[in-house]
């Protein structure tokens, strides 16, 4: 019979944090690229017992605790709702939107608040490629800044790091940040070495191949480059391209985002009910300007929307506030409709989708706390039947 583990792959639901990697050991679990661009765990010894991972691997099991009310059926549960951008242009210029998220990392480190943040960033000598970094100064994690739409395993030394007893602020994508709060729930012990959890909204992780194909738009081979970000340097900022041989290529967030990346996103980001970081302190992205009732995805100064979700997150940014790493304003939730579209109404279908696999016999996706049945009642019939079709077509291709 296959283990946990093993079953979990080949569902497509591992994600490949690399939290399950954390816990066993590296000597058991190493984390590798597949194929398909994806990074997913490799077993190196047979006898492990995965058991564990029904509790903890954010890729089968989120379960929310907060009683939801009104529009935190569709946004998780949060104490206030602000846009914000760092005080500091560098900041704000070098982020993806306002640089709310590295603001507060800069203060949190400054303050003496962490003594490390672990976080996502490229690597400096392969720029396609992310990986994860424990930062202890404020210049790291501002070197860090910006988005990286690849796989990475954050969680991957998310054990190791815990044990050096330091304090600790972790930033991921909202399925990383699951893992680690669904982590300390078992490992209550080491609560209060994690001082802040952050998340960035997130409508899906795109594979390493779909970076390469970026790549190959301009004519480059990956070792022709010489540097390469998604989006920032301005809001929405531009992917960018500089070759070893000083060729400089871009391309807008629209066309890189819209017609390239987004369309080779993760099977398991398909179903995903917390796009909107629910596990976190504070959850921040985009908050985008309108025009004609749409997004407007035009360059100008950066604007983050903060989801402050915790007693916890409410101090940290009340205290940065207060310090002046940031400026803020209130923020009209009704207004995320359309500023967050997308975010929007995958959450109010997502139930059916996920009810489409367990027609198909899934046993492993545990998601709960989510009112992803009454969210249903937001969405036309016709529109539920064309998500329960597509999800029963994409499963029986996967």
């Amino acid at each position: 019979m296959s283990n946990l583990l093993t079953c979990i792959i080949e569902s497509k639901f591992c994600i490949g944090c690399g939290l399950c990697a954390s816990m066993v050991g590296h000597d058991s679990i190493e984390m590798l690229e597949g194929d398909d661009g994806f990074i997913v765990p490799r077993q190196k010894v047979s006898n492990v017992d995965f058991t564990f991972l029904r509790d903890v691997c954010p890729g089968i099991t989120l379960k929310q605790k907060c009683s939801l009310r009104g529009p935190e059926s569709i946004y998780g549960h949060y104490e206030s709702l602000y846009t914000a951008y760092s005080t500091d242009q560098q900041i704000r210029w070098k982020a993806s939107s306002g640089g709310c998220i590295t603001a507060l990392l800069a203060f949190l480190i400054e303050t003496g608040t962490v003594d490390e943040v672990l976080h996502v960033g490229k690597l400096m000598d392969s720029p396609l490629r992310s990986s994860a970094f424990a930062s202890k100064t404020r210049d790291a994690t501002i070197l860090g800044a910006g988005s990286r739409y690849a796989p990475s395993s954050l969680l991957y030394n998310w054990v190791k790091l815990l044990r050096t007893g330091k304090k600790i602020a972790v930033v991921g994508k909202p399925c990383d940040i699951a893992g680690v709060s669904q982590y300390l729930d078992v490992y209550p012990e080491y609560k209060e070495q994690v001082i802040c959890k952050i998340s960035f909204l997130c409508m899906g992780l795109p594979s390493q191949n779909a970076t390469k194909r970026l790549i190959d738009l301009f004519g480059l081979n990956e070792d022709e480059v010489q540097d390469f970000w998604y989006r920032g340097n301005g809001w929405p900022g531009m992917a960018t391209v500089v070759a070893k041989d000083g060729r400089r290529f871009q391309l807008s967030y629209d066309d890189s985002w819209g017609t390239v990346l987004c369309k080779d996103v993760h099977f398991r980001c398909k179903i995903c009910p917390d796009g909107f970081g629910s596990f976190a302190d504070i959850s921040c992205g985009d908050a985008w300007y309108t025009r004609n009732g749409r997004p407007n995805f035009d360059e100008q100064p950066g604007r983050s929307l903060a989801f402050i979700r915790t007693p916890v997150g409410q101090e940290i940014f009340n205290a940065a506030v207060k310090q002046g790493n940031l400026v803020v304003e209130h923020f009209n939730v009704n207004d995320l409709k359309v500023i967050q579209k997308s975010q929007y109404h995958r959450k109010q279908y997502v139930g059916i989708r996920v009810f489409a696999l367990k027609v198909l016999g899934d046993h492993l996706l545990t998601f709960s706390g989510f009112k992803l049945t009454s969210n249903l009642r937001q969405t036309s019939i016709r529109k539920l039947v064309k998500e329960f079709l597509g999800t029963i077509r994409r499963r029986l291709s996967a």
